[in-house]
């Protein structure tokens, strides 16, 4: 017993010891300018331009007394310094933590390169030393009291030791997908782990990382199941039913558009495909029994909230049964908002998919609290905590929230025992026990251009110190005291709430349901216009309500359901993911749903994110000539690859125009197509011309193959001004460009054009005609067109028209309705703005003999 009384004893001396060399007879030592602070405001203490870390989480190491900062600046554009920085909490300055012996690198880059905004990292020797690669990790990196180390996850798993200046790779058996981005993890000191939440940039149809834990002490990587597993089941179960009832609903919009017999058949198929539906949305109430797992109060509560929004969608479907054309197209669009989003978000027995969301510890009640985050459609202000003593998350409902955001950081203060959450939009406090938020006085200064905040507080203090990092170089820092006494804060216009448990969507004007907010569609006078169009003249087409430019993208036509599919946009332009269809039987747009659009740091200026959305839909970049219509599948397949992503997978994406979703599959065949190339639809299949190469899709049997020889690929440029078209009557590709080429299916070779050149981004072949029509230039607001007279070999000029937009052809778009060979070409006004549909019936002989 005394031995065990000396053992006490010697330990509290150590650790007073150690106590009073860290931070000086028990007291911290921060410097004066951070201590000697007025309560509730911010106050800058530094500003420095060593280069920032921006979208990556600063750390306080207790150890060292300091802030430690890893990270990459932002497109290499200032003097990149070495990755590491720390801030001297006693100093209050910048350094960089350069490793002791570590030689210095004279062009100040140190080997890391610009900016890698994928999140994933690799080690590599840096001048003798092991370092990892810089790599946005946003808030995917957590301090490990412990063991005083930060660990990372950056596609791979790795920790700083800032007493040492060392890394280590941890090399765990089991990881997070390596895509794996935009996710919050913090340090669960009582479980000794981390805990990992949402993200994006999964390789799965659902695209969501949900929950991961990393056991500190054993160095592995473990994805919990929470609640019973029927529950899970039958969550998947809705969202099947939820994607079937879209299907309806389209089917719905579609059959307004026929006229006759032919629409009293499709209504009398959907009334009879409604009434089968419906009978399986009333069997899913009874599905899950109860008794077969061991089930917490929590868990049947969401059951029965879940049953509850299932029986709302099933009232919408019986009362289909007395309705038609638009009315009915609104009972389908409530059934399938209730079971897609409502009931999927009330069963899940964790928070709904979110990207750059907070994450933090509250050693107080020993629960993660999770607050915000964008789902890629709004921003969020639900509150969620992760119970380990039961392994649930529990959604907290509280009287008010901060704002929904997706920009703000959190931090534990050990000495208030609350969260403090803070942003440009303000700050807050959050007691778990009380489950209470409260606004508090003070709020950063809106500074301009895009910034990533990241807080501290500074152990047994009520200080917090926040370090704010542009994207472009410069690293502010402020220190915040929370004020002794409450105080009113007003609270007026920054308090939002979510209807319906859904946030409102970030495009309003544009939204799925803005587009069918319309009285019932006249398809006989739209058909009416279309026949009575004047030859060889372009004519407008006016829409009730119009889409947005896509910009370096283009369009295809659904020859089945009679639409143009228009999809595609870029870092520079429109982002929206979501696919526009313009329909030639009623004149009108539609949206296959509400756009999924790019979080910081993927914004409308940047590169796409890796892997795909939280609606399994690809994430666009500039789609040029990548995708096509395939009449044999009915459906449009799109080549573009994940180009520049962080993890290279070759998908070939499928998209269905009925059901408005995506799918994919990775081909064997590794077929370059980056976003280059040209595909076209053909009776063989699709086809795709990348770098000389043409390949043929089977796409029942998710398979390319090569056909023909390689051609010289500086004459069959991938890029933007040029494209290929199928002439039926000679069954033959048309490479339209500066060497022109056909290709003969009959024999699989390449001839040239004799002496012909016309480089065309937009072109479409018109049987009748025995013509290429093509966009060939631009010129002092005139779009000019030319014209391959296919039998004679031979180019004219085409009817002109006036244009309105850019002097650019990267924006315009051009396809062919076959019925009725009507040309159809989107006249983009400007960069990102609106557009014109114009049509165009061409009459060549009329042409050729002057006009007559």
């Amino acid at each position: 017993m005394r031995v065990l009384k000396r053992i006490v004893v010697l330990l509290g001396l150590f650790l007073l010891v150690l106590t009073n060399v860290i931070f000086g007879q028990g007291e911290l030592k921060i410097s004066d300018k951070i201590k000697n602070i007025p309560e509730g405001k911010w106050i800058k203490i530094q500003e420095s331009s060593m280069g920032a870390r921006a979208f990556n989480k600063v750390h306080y190491a207790l150890n060292i007394n300091a802030l430690v900062a890893w990270g990459t600046t932002m497109h290499g554009q200032k003097k990149y310094l070495y990755p590491v920085g720390h801030f001297d909490m006693q100093e209050g300055v910048w350094e960089e933590a350069v490793p002791t012996g570590m030689t210095k690198d004279i062009s100040g880059r140190y080997g890391v390169g610009a900016w890698n905004p994928c999140g994933v990292s690799s080690f590599f020797d840096c001048n003798g030393f092991k370092i990892p690669r810089g790599a946005v990790t946003t808030k995917m990196s957590a301090w490990d009291s412990k063991q005083n180390r930060v660990i990372y996850f950056a596609g791979i798993t790795f920790s700083y030791d800032p007493a040492k200046r060392s890394w280590t790779e941890l090399k765990p058996k089991l990881s997070p997908v390596a895509g794996a981005q935009l996710a919050s993890m913090c340090y669960d000191v009582a479980k000794n782990r981390m805990v990992m939440v949402g993200g994006l940039g999964l390789h799965t149809p659902e695209a969501r990382p949900w929950t991961w834990f990393f056991d500190c002490a054993a160095n592995e990587w473990s994805k919990p199941t929470f609640g019973p597993k029927l529950l899970i089941k039958f969550r998947s179960e809705i969202r099947d039913a939820g994607l079937q009832c879209k299907v309806l609903r389209r089917d719905a919009q579609y059959l307004m558009g026929l006229l006759g017999e032919e629409k009293s058949k499709a209504e009398d198929k959907l009334k009879v495909d409604i009434k089968t539906f419906s009978s399986v949305v009333a069997k899913l109430s009874g599905t899950v029994q109860t008794s077969d797992e061991e089930w917490l109060a929590l868990d049947k509560k969401r059951l029965s909230a879940t049953i509850e929004v299932v029986n709302l969608a099933l009232q919408s479907l019986k009362s289909t049964e007395s309705l038609s054309g638009l009315p009915l197209v609104v009972a389908l669009e409530s059934a399938e908002d209730n079971l897609l989003y409502r009931a999927i978000d009330a069963v899940s027995t964790q928070p709904p998919p979110r990207c750059h969301a907070s994450l933090v510890y509250d050693k107080k009640n020993e629960m993660v609290v999770l607050f915000g985050g964008d789902n890629l459609e709004a921003k969020l202000n639900d509150t969620w905590v992760l119970d380990a003593k039961i392994n649930r998350w529990l959604k907290i409902e509280t009287p008010m929230s901060p704002p929904a955001q997706a920009s703000m950081s959190m931090c534990y203060m050990p000495k208030s025992e609350v969260i403090f959450l803070a942003s440009l939009l303000g700050n807050w406090t959050f007691d778990l026990s009380k489950k209470e938020w409260k606004p508090v006085a003070g709020k950063l200064v809106y500074i301009g251009g895009r910034r990533s905040i990241s807080i501290n507080a500074i152990p047994e203090t009520d200080i917090v110190i926040a370090v704010v990092d542009h994207t472009y170089g410069s690293r502010l820092t402020f220190v915040y005291k929370l004020p002794s006494s409450e105080s009113e804060v007003p609270i007026k216009n920054i308090v939002t709430k979510c209807i319906n448990n859904r946030p409102q969507p970030k495009t309003h004007k544009y939204s799925r349901k803005w587009y069918d907010d319309l009285p019932a569609p006249k398809p006989d006078v739209f058909a009416t216009k279309i026949k009575s169009l004047t030859e060889n003249i372009w004519t407008p087409i006016k829409a009730e309500k119009e889409a947005l430019a896509r910009t370096w993208g283009s369009c295809t036509y659904d020859s089945n359901r009679r639409e143009i599919i228009y999809w595609g946009g870029g870092h520079s332009g429109n982002v929206n993911c979501n696919v526009d269809h313009f329909s030639m039987l009623t004149g009108r747009w539609s949206r296959n749903r509400d756009s999924s659009l790019k979080p910081e740091p993927f914004g409308s200026k940047t590169i796409i994110p890796n892997g795909r959305t939280y609606n399994n839909e690809p994430w666009l970049m500039h789609a040029r000539k990548t995708y096509a219509y395939d009449s044999i599948s009915g459906k449009v397949i799109m080549t573009q690859v994940g180009y520049r992503t962080s993890v290279y997978v070759h998908y070939t994406w499928v998209y269905d125009p009925r059901t408005g979703e995506w799918d994919s599959f990775i081909s064997k065949e590794q077929v370059s197509a980056g976003y280059y190339g040209q595909v076209v639809g053909t009776p063989h299949g699709l086809m795709l011309l990348v770098a000389g190469q043409l390949w043929k899709l089977d796409v029942n049997n998710k398979k390319w193959s090569k056909l023909g020889e390689k051609q010289n690929k500086k004459q069959m440029i991938d890029y933007e001004q040029d494209s290929i078209v199928y002439d039926s009557k000679r069954d033959r590709l048309i490479f339209m460009g500066k060497v022109m080429q056909y290709f003969d299916f009959k024999t699989n070779i390449w001839t040239k054009a004799g002496d012909l050149s016309q480089m065309s981004r937009e072109a479409v072949y018109v049987p009748s005609q025995d013509a290429v029509f093509a966009l060939d230039k631009i010129v002092k607001g005139v779009a000019h067109f030319k014209i391959l007279l296919c039998a004679e070999n031979k180019i004219i000029d085409g009817p002109i028209s006036p244009f309105k937009g850019s002097s650019t052809t990267s924006e315009q778009a051009m396809t062919i309705d076959p019925e009725t060979e009507t040309i159809l070409w989107i006249d983009a006004h400007g960069f990102c703005g609106s557009f014109t549909i114009k049509a165009l019936k061409l009459n060549v002989a009329m042409l050729i003999d002057g006009g007559k």
